[in-house]
């Protein structure tokens, strides 16, 4: 889960929105991620397999999201 949203880019990417209100379909952001459990992870510069991750929808079995660890 999503606990804030910290940043996000505009859609030319020349400008970085602070505190945005939400995140759409598509776009680049800066997020807090709450873990249901501990999980073991790396920053991307230093391990690109433990610094990349996906999150899926229990639901529906879709991707949601993609991202990288920084």
């Amino acid at each position: 889960m999503f606990t804030n949203i910290i940043s996000k880019y505009n859609n030319d990417f020349n400008l970085i929105i602070q505190d945005p209100v939400e995140v759409l379909m598509n776009d680049i952001a800066r997020v807090r991620i709450k873990t249901a459990a501990p999980i073991y992870f790396e920053k991307f510069s230093s391990n690109k397999t433990l610094g990349r991750f996906i999150l899926i929808d229990p639901v529906s079995n879709e991707t949601v999201a993609a991202g990288i660890i920084d």
